[in-house]
């Protein structure tokens, strides 16, 4: 049993998810220490490599299907009209604010051929600012997330 924890204590599981599996092969009726040991090592090796290689086929997957887009230009004027309902300060070097992501959306909207893009958030007070953000943005619809259908 110890060659089988050691064997699964890696960067592939996590320390609960070792304790479920170990729990579940050590109450296991058929479990036969002497035999199944190295069997179950080996499988569980196996399913490491295969979860690793798809894993990586979907991480390639995914860039061949986006484009990154990065703003380059300030919005003053737009968000000094969001200010008092989006939260946030412009910072083109600081991710991650509100207002940075409705500053973006609506830089990636402006310059591409996107008509129509659609916000989709869970933050439900950026939500309710849905009609100054559409009005004010060339972002075409903000959409609750736990309504949108995908």
């Amino acid at each position: 049993m110890i060659e089988i924890i050691f064997s699964l204590n890696n960067q592939y599981f996590t320390q609960k998810s070792i304790n479920i599996i170990v729990n579940n092969i050590w109450n296991s009726p058929e479990f036969n220490e002497k035999v199944l040991s190295d069997e179950i090592i080996k499988n569980l090796d196996e399913y490491k490599r295969n979860f690793k290689r798809i894993a990586i086929k979907l991480k390639s997957d995914c860039y061949k299907q986006i484009n990154i887009h990065e703003r380059t230009k300030l919005y003053p004027k737009i968000e000094s009209l969001l200010k008092n309902c989006v939260d946030g300060k412009d910072s083109l070097k600081k991710l991650g604010n509100d207002m940075n992501i409705i500053l973006d959306a609506h830089d990636l909207s402006y310059n591409s051929n996107i008509l129509k893009l659609a916000f989709i958030t869970d933050d439900i007070p950026l939500f309710n600012c849905k009609n100054l953000i559409e009005t004010h943005t060339k972002i075409h619809d903000v959409c609750n997330l736990h309504e949108y259908d995908f």
